[in-house]
């Protein structure tokens, strides 16, 4: 089971290099467009912050959480019906494996702005991707 769930990673961790290299290559055609056209398409930032009087900070911030179950549960009936002799009655079951797992995910793009032109841009988080 430890092999199977090192492969499942290693699937969804090869998968998640592509996706945030396309990412990056998306960020890439931002660099000299007029903050006007970042906020058309993006939204008003999450966060902003001004530098000085001519650069500043747009930040831009998705979050969701994923639940992962393994599979492997095992669930069993619910009695022997009325019982065998004083020792069975009552019935016994339920689901025995591994809980499901919740993970966050979230991602935050900066972009940042000098005389209303993006100069540069950054992404941090565990979902970055296009």
């Amino acid at each position: 089971m430890k092999k199977l769930l090192s492969v499942f990673a290693l699937v969804l961790l090869l998968g998640a290099c592509t996706t945030t290299k396309d990412y990056e290559a998306q960020l890439d055609r931002w660099i000299g467009a007029p903050e006007r056209d970042l906020i058309m398409a993006y939204g008003p930032p999450d966060k902003q912050y001004q530098l000085d009087h001519s650069t500043k900070m747009l930040s831009y911030v998705k979050s969701d959480t994923a639940v992962y179950n393994s599979g492997f549960s095992t669930c069993l009936g619910s009695g022997f019906g009325n019982g065998f002799g004083n020792n069975f009655g009552g019935g016994f079951g339920g689901c025995y494996g591994p809980p499901a797992q919740a993970h966050t995910l979230s991602c935050e793009t900066i972009f940042t702005l000098h005389n209303g032109t993006v100069t540069r841009w950054g992404h941090k988080g565990n979902d970055c991707r296009g």
